[in-house]
């Protein structure tokens, strides 16, 4: 869509079949027509089960001095309202081994991690234990977003307040 300049799908695809047909795409191994990606996998730690029964006694605890300090008991009933909480979801990339992209003349083989793929989109997002969903935030890596397409995704699709956030890396951190 950046490419074609335009914010439909549709125009996009139907510009980037022409370039293909016109073999006008130089640099990529058979003019832009896609190859298979050779699947492959590398085994990594994730969140082991310490972490997680750290996290939920701490919550817990946490909880419990809440509950003993607010006082009326009539609090408690409006605590969901008040209780929030803010997780970074990642969308995992995860091919099934059918993945086809347009490759480089200079690489030989594409690669692509199929199982256990780090390459990911960080998306952290607020909520209430009430049901009030806050706005996502999208993580991306520069300094400036000027993508319409991603814009007005933004806009049509996600709930008010949501933002793509421009940091050096991608990655959460205390700042971003």
């Amino acid at each position: 869509m950046e490419l074609a300049q335009t914010t439909q799908q549709k125009s996009a695809e139907g510009h980037c079949d022409h370039l293909v047909q016109q073999k006008r795409l130089k640099g990529v191994k058979n003019f832009g027509r896609s190859v298979k990606a050779q699947a492959n996998m590398s085994k990594r730690g994730q969140i082991a089960v310490e972490q997680q029964l750290r996290w939920h006694t701490t919550v817990e605890e946490a909880l419990d001095f809440q509950r003993k300090m607010n006082q009326p008991s009539e609090c408690l009933m409006l605590e969901d309202h008040f209780l929030g909480n803010l997780n970074e979801t990642c969308l995992m990339a995860n091919a099934d081994g059918s993945v086809r992209v347009i490759a480089s003349l200079a690489k030989k083989k594409t690669k692509k991690n199929a199982d256990d793929s780090r390459a990911s989109i960080a998306s952290p997002q607020i909520g209430l234990a009430s049901g009030t969903r806050g706005p996502f935030a999208f993580l991306a890596k520069g300094v400036r977003m000027d993508r319409k397409s991603i814009a007005k995704a933004l806009k049509d699709r996600c709930p008010n307040g949501s933002q793509a956030i421009m940091s050096p890396s991608a990655h959460m951190t205390d700042e971003t």
